[in-house]
């Protein structure tokens, strides 16, 4: 969060979707200065996906720096020790599901 927060443009709206398991730090003093929006949502709507979709197919998101790591169906549990194993900076583990590879 605070990563969004340091670097959005003065007067960006930021979009929080999650659920914390404990209080969270974040700098509101700087959140404040650059006259940041913060929204928070708890689930997705309908409307999420479709600009989510939009966006990745106008090249405004690149979702392959997100992947942590890829894992094929059949070493899922693999994935699931890589996660176990890398907890602070894991962001998304892909199970891939395609039958052709097993």
């Amino acid at each position: 969060m605070n990563q969004a927060i340091q670097n959005a443009r003065k007067g960006s709206t930021i979009i929080l979707i999650a659920v914390f398991g404990k209080m969270a730090n974040v700098d509101l003093a700087k959140l404040n200065d650059s006259e940041l929006d913060l929204n928070t949502s708890m689930m997705y709507r309908h409307e999420d996906f479709v600009d989510a979709i939009k966006f990745v197919n106008e090249g405004k998101i690149q979702l392959k720096p997100l992947q942590s790591a890829r894992f094929a169906f059949k070493d899922y549990q693999k994935a699931y020790e890589y996660i176990d194993a890398n907890r602070e900076t894991t962001m998304k583990v892909i199970i891939d599901v395609d039958p052709s590879e097993e």
